[in-house]
């Protein structure tokens, strides 16, 4: 809630002074950093910026974007956790201790291996530094952005048939809710993670 009331503003003062959209997206959450003092907790993000030709990604964290191109969808972004190579060496160099998909320092345990705040993690790799990724755009592309609580159940593909069934937010919401609660796995409970969904049609 401190990230989507405070980010904005930042981000929006930050392109003022850089010309360049990547610069200006690094600047702001280095200043975001700043403004969440929380030693054990945090927030992930996923911010995006586009227009009808260019689309810069700032990911931070286990939420995803993809893009869907005359009916093929692709990831943009990559998740950050243990799964993710380039994540997992940082936090053994640094001297993370890891156990299944948790990076632990002491008794605390975390799996994002980036995210804003959580400063007591700093010193075991995991970062509050964005991963920032660029790609064209045409007119008739959809961009699907989730939190995890989306992307560990469903596709991008998916998304765009739930997307065709209705434009509108709420019919689109009773279309995936269900499906959501219905999910069944081993060791899941299912249908109590957080959820975040945004479609743009460019």
């Amino acid at each position: 809630k401190l990230s989507a009331t405070i980010f904005p503003g930042i981000l929006k003062e930050k392109l003022k002074n850089f010309s360049k959209i990547e610069k200006a997206f690094q600047k702001a959450f280095v200043e975001m950093e700043k403004e969440i003092d929380f030693n054990l907790s945090g927030t992930t993000a996923l911010c995006f910026l586009s227009n009808e030709k260019n689309l810069v990604v700032a990911n931070l964290g286990d939420s995803e974007l993809s893009l869907c191109q005359k009916g093929k969808c692709q990831k943009i972004t990559r998740k950050h956790n243990l799964r993710n190579e380039k994540e997992r060496e940082r936090v053994l160099r640094n001297g993370g201790i890891i156990i299944g998909d948790y990076v632990f320092k002491g008794d605390f345990g975390r799996i994002p291996t980036r995210f804003l705040g959580g400063k007591y993690f700093r010193e075991v790799g995991i970062i509050g530094e964005p991963e920032i990724f660029n790609h064209s755009l045409d007119k008739g592309d959809i961009i699907v952005a989730g939190s995890d609580g989306y992307w560990d159940i469903f596709n991008a593909e998916d998304a765009v048939i739930f997307f065709q069934h209705s434009d509108l937010a709420l019919s689109m919401a009773k279309c995936v809710l269900p499906k959501i609660w219905n999910y069944d796995s081993v060791g899941m409970i299912n249908g109590f993670d957080n959820l975040s969904l945004i479609f743009v049609k460019i």
